[in-house]
């Protein structure tokens, strides 16, 4: 049986230190437990299976280092028979946590590396502890993750906030151990939208191996770190500064063609509310006119600029000029 009795159990008796089944985010929903707990008490017991000194935690990690830091001595806890195999004890504890909500993709890894752990044959990690999580039953699949753990914890914090699909994280495989270190530590200060950090870890890296160097190379021949330090910019204005000089150096010759299109831009009307864009890569013809408008004046200002015979004439060679060299 999996919950062979139910008995108190104290805490010294439990093995913290034994993380066999620990896949789940230790920070996440911590707060919200915790006030739960202590407005409720557990009304979960953790699940713990005796070794051969001690406990070893099945489910409940969270809820037992709040019951140390709330300085209870023992609690009620299922018993499992000793002898119950590891792979129905993790099936039970993967259960009792998707039933609460999903994991994300750093989890589901962790829990793959700890089904390995384990012991748990490869076959019934595919076959079996795949479709649970979510993921396709593939050998293939499997290894093609397991690189995920080795992104540093603050990087892993910004994925999951930004919502990113792994495949558009998939190049960080790629990376030694130090580059993602100094990764996490860029995209830290900057916060970047998604898919600048996109742009930004590719062409460093692209870069990077195409010269033979680190990417953390990269950034101080670049002067990245200067930029970052830079007084008197705002953080879009950093942004696109560090941005521009990653981009150059990828794309040299590209470089050249958008300092023309640049040169041309200065043709145009300066209006301070109004910026004009373009695809740096010259893979899309179009020019984003991105404006905000606070008053009457501004808005007049901007028919005015639209309607003047010189910026449409201005605006048609910027856009003859892109469609030119577009790739």
């Amino acid at each position: 049986m999996m919950k062979k009795e139910i008995k108190r159990v104290k805490l010294t008796e439990i093995d913290f230190s034994d993380r066999s089944f620990c896949y789940i985010d230790p920070e996440t929903n911590f707060n919200e437990l915790f006030s739960a707990i202590k407005s409720t008490g557990i009304i979960n017991p953790p699940l713990l299976q005796k070794q051969v000194n001690k406990y070893r935690i099945v489910t409940g990690f969270k809820r037992l280092e709040i019951a140390k830091l709330m300085d209870i001595k023992d609690l009620y806890s299922w018993l499992a028979d000793p002898d119950c195999k590891a792979s129905d004890l993790f099936e039970f504890s993967l259960k009792e946590n998707l039933s609460q909500r999903e994991l994300n993709i750093f989890e589901k890894v962790r829990a793959i590396i700890c089904l390995e752990n384990i012991g748990v044959s490869e076959n019934e990690i595919v076959d079996l502890f795949m479709p649970m999580l979510g993921l396709n039953p593939s050998i293939h699949l499997k290894d093609e993750l397991l690189f995920i753990d080795k992104i540093p914890k603050a990087l892993q914090k910004y994925i999951e906030r930004k919502k990113l699909p792994w495949r558009r994280f998939q190049h960080l495989d790629k990376m030694s151990q130090s580059e993602l270190n100094y990764l996490a530590k860029l995209i830290i200060i900057l916060n970047p939208s998604a898919t600048v950090f996109e742009e930004l870890s590719r062409d460093l890296l692209e870069v990077a191996r195409r010269e033979g160097l680190l990417l953390n190379q990269v950034a101080m021949h670049l002067g990245l770190d200067n930029m970052i330090d830079e007084a008197g910019l705002s953080d879009r204005e950093r942004m696109t500064k560090i941005r521009r000089a990653v981009n150059i150096k990828r794309y040299p010759t590209l470089a050249g063609i958008n300092q023309e299109i640049e040169d041309k831009l200065s043709n145009l009307e300066k209006l301070d509310f109004l910026k004009i864009d373009w695809d740096k890569k010259l893979e899309d013809t179009g020019l984003t006119f991105e404006f905000k408008i606070n008053n009457a004046n501004q808005l007049e200002e901007v028919m005015d600029f639209f309607s003047n015979e010189k910026n449409k004439t201005n605006i048609k060679l910027l856009w003859e000029l892109i469609e030119k060299y577009e790739l």
